[in-house]
C-alpha cells in the first residue's frame, strides 16, 4: 500500500498489506481504507500510522465489492458466494448477514446512511434497501445465526414485475408476444370504454372523498403564493430606470418631385406639405383635433374631465366575475342573522351548487394577475353589493370545503383591498359575521392534526439528524 502526497506527485510511505488487493474504499473525513484481498478477506487499515487496523473474514467467494457505512464505523462487504457482510469496525463484530438469490456485484450506502444500493448478477436493476435502526428500534448486536438471513429481491419498478432473465432470451419472441398482447389489451379498453370505463384513479377523481374533508384546488401551489404575493412581486420585478423614449426616425424622408432626387428640409413645413400626396394631408386634416378639445388642453382640469366622461360611459359594464356573481345572487344571499337565505337547502342543495359552480370554475381558469384585477373590480361599485356577493361566495365554498388553499387567498387579497370599504358597509356586516364564524370552525377541526403533525415531524427530524 502506497501512499501519495498529490500536490508535490511524491510517494510519502509504504506499508506491506500480505496479500495481493484488488479493490480500496476509503471514507472521507477518515484516516482508515478497506481493501478487497485476494484470499476472500476484507482489510481494514490505517492510511496514515500505515498499520492493520482489522482483518474481516467469512466469504468463501470472490469479493464483489466493499463500502463504508455513512459515519465509517460499519463495512459492508458482498462477494460471488450471494451473502453480504455488515461488520462494526471498533468491535471487529459480525452485526449483518444476509444472503441473495443473485450474487451481489456492487453496493452503495447513501450520504445519511438511510439506503443501501445493491446490483446483482443476472438483473439489469437497481435494487434499494432500507436500513431499519433509522427507522424503527433495532437492537444491534453480534450475529448469532449459523445461517446467513434471506432476502428477497424487491419488486421491480416500471416493467411488467416479470423475470428480467425471460425477456432477454430472444428479441423476436418478445416482439411476437407484445404484438399478441396488443389485441387483448385493445378490446379490454374498448369494453371498459362500453360498459362505463375504469374506475378513475385518486389524482383524477375531482370530487370530494368525503362531504367533512377539505379538498385543495388542482392549481399549482405557486399559484396562490403568486396571488398573495402579487404586490411583492411587481415591486420587485419592477425596473430600476423608467424605459427611455427611443429617438425620432421617419420611416421615409419626404422628396420633391423631379427627375433628380432631391429631400425636403424637415424644419419647412410648407415644403413638407407640398410633397405630401393629397391623401396624406387630408388624412392628417381630419386627425387634427378640434377646437374645443384644443381648447380643453392637457392640464389637470382636463385630465379629470376625460376622466369623468370615461366613467360615465363605462357605466352599467361589469367584469366577467361581477356578471356571474350577478347571476348566481339569488343562492349567495344571506339572511340577517347571517346564515343562508336563497339557498333554501343549506350548503347541499343542487341549485345552490350549480349557481356558485360556474363563478369557482371561472376563478379556476384566472391567472394570479387576472384574478387580483378581478377582485380590485369588485370594488368600483359604490353601494357595495359585489363586495357582499363575494363574501357570500367565500362563506359558501368553506361550508362546501372546496378549493380551501384559494378561498384562503383570495379572503387576503379581498380584505387587503376592500377592508376598509367593508367596514363602513352596513349590507356586509351579515356576511363578514358568517365568514367568521365559517372560519372558526374550519380552523379549529384542522388546528389540532396539523400542531399533531408539525410536532411528528420535528420529533422525527432530530432523530434523524
Amino acid at each position: 500500500l502506497r501512499l501519495w502526497a498529490p500536490a508535490a506527485l511524491k510517494l510519502q510511505s509504504t506499508a506491506d498489506v500480505g496479500c495481493a488487493c484488488g479493490m480500496l474504499r476509503h471514507k472521507r473525513d477518515s484516516t482508515l481504507v478497506a481493501l478487497a484481498a485476494d484470499d476472500l478477506s476484507v482489510r481494514v487499515m490505517d492510511a496514515v500510522a500505515l498499520r492493520l487496523v482489522r482483518r474481516l473474514e467469512g466469504h468463501t467467494n470472490t469479493l464483489t465489492d466493499v463500502a463504508w457505512g455513512a459515519d465509517a464505523r460499519w463495512v459492508l462487504s458482498s462477494a460471488l458466494d450471494c451473502t453480504l457482510r455488515v461488520v462494526d469496525v471498533p468491535s471487529g463484530a459480525l452485526i449483518g448477514w444476509y444472503s441473495f438469490e443473485y450474487a451481489a456485484t456492487s453496493i452503495t450506502v447513501s450520504p445519511g446512511g438511510e439506503f443501501l444500493c445493491t446490483t446483482h448478477v443476472d438483473s439489469q436493476a437497481i435494487c434499494v434497501w432500507a436500513s431499519r435502526p433509522l427507522f424503527e428500534e433495532v437492537l444491534i448486536g453480534a450475529v448469532t445465526d449459523t445461517r446467513p438471513t434471506p432476502l428477497q429481491l424487491p419488486t421491480a419498478m416500471g416493467g411488467d414485475g416479470g423475470d428480467e432473465s425471460e425477456d432477454e432470451e430472444g428479441d423476436g419472441e418478445e416482439e411476437e408476444e407484445e404484438e399478441g398482447e396488443d389485441e387483448p389489451m385493445e378490446e379490454a379498453e374498448q369494453g371498459g370504454e362500453e360498459g362505463g370505463g375504469a374506475l378513475p384513479s385518486l389524482s383524477e377523481n375531482e370530487s370530494q372523498l368525503h362531504p367533512r374533508l377539505f379538498t385543495l384546488s388542482r392549481l399549482p401551489a405557486s399559484h396562490v403564493n403568486a396571488l398573495v404575493n402579487l404586490d411583492a412581486i411587481n415591486e420587485r420585478n419592477k425596473p430600476v430606470e423608467p424605459p427611455k423614449k427611443p429617438a425620432l426616425a421617419p420611416f421615409f424622408l419626404p422628396s420633391l418631385d423631379g427627375v433628380e432626387r432631391t429631400f425636403v428640409d424637415p424644419s419647412d413645413p410648407a415644403a413638407a406639405a407640398a410633397s405630401m400626396p393629397a391623401s396624406s394631408a387630408e388624412l392628417l386634416a381630419s386627425a387634427a383635433p378640434a377646437p374645443a378639445e384644443a381648447e380643453e388642453g392637457d392640464g389637470p382640469k382636463a385630465k379629470r374631465a376625460r376622466a369623468r366622461r370615461m366613467r360615465e360611459q363605462g357605466l352599467g359594464a361589469h367584469s366577467a366575475l361581477c356578471a356571474l356573481l350577478l347571476a348566481a345572487e339569488p343562492h349567495l344571499s344571506l339572511g340577517p342573522g347571517g346564515g343562508d337565505g336563497g339557498a333554501g337547502e343549506g350548503a347541499g342543495s343542487s341549485e345552490a351548487a350549480a349557481a356558485t359552480s360556474a363563478v369557482t370554475d371561472y376563478l379556476l381558469t384566472l391567472g394570479p394577475s387576472a384574478l387580483d384585477l378581478e377582485i380590485r373590480a369588485l370594488g368600483e361599485d359604490d353601494s357595495g353589493r359585489m363586495l357582499v356577493l363575494a363574501l357570500a361566495l367565500l362563506v359558501r365554498q368553506l361550508q362546501t370545503r372546496r378549493d380551501f388553499e384559494l378561498v384562503q387567498a383570495i379572503l387576503h387579497v379581498l380584505l387587503r383591498l376592500h377592508g376598509e370599504a367593508l367596514l363602513t358597509t352596513p349590507a356586509a356586516m351579515p356576511a363578514l359575521r358568517a365568514l367568521r364564524e365559517h372560519q372558526q370552525a374550519g380552523w379549529c377541526e384542522l388546528q389540532e392534526p396539523i400542531h399533531s403533525n408539525l410536532c411528528l415531524l420535528a420529533f422525527m427530524s432530530n432523530c434523524a439528524s
